[in-house]
């Protein structure tokens, strides 16, 4: 869903805030002291005369400060946690915002994907999977998709953000599970994003071209309360063009590039962050890599390519009986039981068929940014 409102009853926060009082009322005195000092209520009110708790100090040095066991202080915390939270169950809630709108839920994914292979959650990944499969069946119709979906219904015709920032979740998400049915989406949808958004000078508008007539019609490089809609476009050509060797994704990027570049980009670059992003990828571009094998091989060499920090390397990890690739993956066979490939830019290393070879050949974290 889209949002929460702030308010409850009138009041902003009040669903959330604590105050001093409160806790010692709640709480019996040595659960009051460790959980005021852990959430920050002892430093005083945060917001209007009450407090939004946050972690304020650690485990540990908070059972030193209060000369108290880790494991005393922890009970001491969890039976806090449980009155605090079964008294906020009893106030009134905010109200929901039930609308799905496919360009925040684009964002979501990504990030749900991000966090799914650092963390090593499979539930982020499941609720990312969700949210994709909802979308296509919701949302998506007929080679077109929609901006928002409320009350059983899908309603008006998607934006530059929405189909940037879900390809950009896609992509994400698939360097954590393969899907070959979510790559094929991914595609279809730069096809609309190139057909029917983009300036015959480069860049792409907020509208599609059958999008009913604008006075204006914005065409934003800038970051606002969200990511460029080009910036996130020139991105996901970048990485698409690259990983299928589809030269006219990257052509297209290099266009939105250059129509940002003046006065904008070079005149304000602190305001075009998702577009300096873009550039970096399209002057230095990332490292692909492509592992094939069977899923139980998969699974280890995966983790240990995700295992470190590299903004700019893309990992699809695809099983062997996938048939009928697109683009340059079609190129990238199996080889025994499992096998990686890894290019940067136009250039490849041979296949790797062991893990040791693997860590010998990824670059490091310092030299990929170099």
């Amino acid at each position: 869903y889209a949002t929460l409102d702030a308010d409850s009853e009138g009041e902003e926060g009040k669903f959330y805030l604590w105050t001093q009082e409160e806790f010692e009322s709640l709480l019996d005195t040595d659960e009051a002291k460790v959980a005021g000092e852990y959430f920050g209520l002892t430093d005083g009110a945060n917001f209007e005369n009450a407090s939004h708790l946050y972690v304020a100090k650690s485990l540990d040095s908070l059972a030193e400060n209060m000369a108290l066991s880790v494991a005393k202080t922890r009970e001491l915390l969890d039976h806090s946690r449980i009155k605090l939270l079964n008294t906020r169950e009893q106030r009134v809630r905010p109200h929901k915002d039930v609308k799905v709108l496919t360009s925040w839920n684009g964002l979501m994914i990504g990030g749900m994907a991000v966090a799914a292979r650092c963390l090593v959650r499979e539930d982020l990944a499941i609720s990312a999977t969700q949210a994709v499969d909802f979308i296509r069946s919701k949302l998506w119709n007929n080679g077109r998709l929609k901006a928002c979906y409320k009350d059983k219904r899908a309603r008006f015709p998607a934006y530059l953000d929405d189909y940037a920032f879900l390809i950009h979740g896609i992509l994400e998400l698939l360097q954590y599970r393969w899907r070959s049915e979510d790559l094929a989406l991914a595609q279809e949808l730069v096809e609309v994003l190139l057909s029917e958004f983009e300036d015959d000078i480069g860049g792409f508008f907020f509208t599609a071209n059958d999008h009913e007539p604008l006075i204006l019609r914005p065409k934003p490089f800038t970051d606002e309360a969200m990511p460029s809609g080009n910036g996130i476009a020139v991105q996901v050509l970048i990485v698409l063009g690259h990983l299928l060797g589809e030269e006219r994704y990257l052509r297209a990027a290099q266009r939105a590039l250059a129509a940002a570049a003046e006065p904008g980009l070079r005149r304000y670059p602190e305001a075009h962050n998702s577009m300096l992003r873009g550039l970096d990828a399209y002057l230095s571009p990332p490292e692909i890599i492509i592992i094939r094998g069977e899923p139980s091989s998969l699974k280890e060499w995966q983790r240990f390519v995700h295992a470190g920090y590299n903004p700019k390397r893309v990992c699809l990890s695809i099983p062997t009986n996938e048939k009928n690739l697109p683009g340059l993956l079609a190129d990238r066979k199996p080889q025994g039981s499992i096998v990686a490939y890894i290019c940067r830019g136009t250039e490849c290393r041979p296949p790797i068929t062991s893990l040791e070879t693997l860590e010998k050949e990824l670059v490091p974290v310092k030299q990929a940014h170099n």
